[in-house]
């Protein structure tokens, strides 16, 4: 059995790859809209897993291999399953996004830094970096115009409103998002600076870049956090090469 760490429209791509391969699989995700991103027969749990659930589930489930697709910046489950995998000496692969390249963008290591200079003040500020971060700005709307793009579910709303952000301010989509999507929103809210994450063209960088360069806005680029894989690959041959190789080891 293979566990498929998803959530993400590369996921479900995946999950196709091992089911033409005739590979058992299963996936996990977080959310119910997240769920809808796979074949109506899928085997799809909706869980968030802990330190003390995820081995119980990995045993009852027989997985012989783990293969992370998660976003990028969901480093939680990631550094969880690759420390429940060395315990348990389960072989683990990460299927990453390829990453883009932009030197005339701005490049940030994380939210703090971000934060700790005054990159934005006075400014139309787009932010396209999810809810989770959003409690940061609640005391910055008097100093600058901040808009807020979230997932269209009720905890990523939530947390807008929570932070501060009026419902002139938040716009609930899922990506990804079309480069005139990205246009209209930008112009209509006169956007003069982005924060997004550095999530791959998977994640809309690509666009955001291109677009960014087409109106003079600013783009700033919030890197992906360091995880130390124990195997990872870009390339998708490369991860089904270690997926069949683990499962033909370990049937042995």
């Amino acid at each position: 059995m293979i566990w498929l760490i998803g959530g993400t429209s590369q996921s479900s791509w995946v999950a196709d790859r091992l089911s033409t391969n005739g590979w058992p699989w299963f996936a996990t995700v977080v959310t119910e809209a997240a769920r809808r991103l796979y074949a109506p027969a899928a085997r799809v749990l909706v869980s968030r897993l802990t330190r003390e659930t995820l081995p119980d589930l990995l045993r009852c489930e027989r997985v012989r291999v783990v293969l992370d697709c998660s976003h990028p910046f969901a480093v939680e489950i990631s550094r969880l399953a690759i420390d429940v995998c060395r315990e348990l000496t389960i072989p683990y692969v990460r299927f990453e996004r390829a990453a883009c390249t932009h030197t005339e963008n701005v490049l940030l290591p994380d939210i703090d830094a971000l934060m700790a200079r005054e990159w934005l003040m006075g400014e139309r500020v787009l932010l396209a970096t999810g809810s989770k971060d959003l409690w940061r700005w609640r005391d910055q709307h008097h100093r600058r115009a901040v808009f807020a793009r979230v997932l269209p579910s009720v905890q990523s709303i939530a947390a807008a409103s929570q932070a501060g952000f009026t419902q002139d301010r938040i716009i609930a989509l899922r990506p990804p998002f079309s480069l005139e999507l990205e246009r209209a929103l930008w112009q209509h809210w006169q956007i003069e600076t982005v924060v997004t994450r550095a999530s791959g063209s998977a994640g809309g960088e690509e666009i955001k870049s291109l677009l960014a360069r087409e109106l003079g806005v600013r783009l700033i680029v919030l890197e992906r956090p360091l995880v130390s894989y124990p195997a990872v690959s870009e390339q998708w041959q490369v991860v089904e090469d270690f997926c069949r190789q683990a499962l033909v080891v370990t049937s042995i």
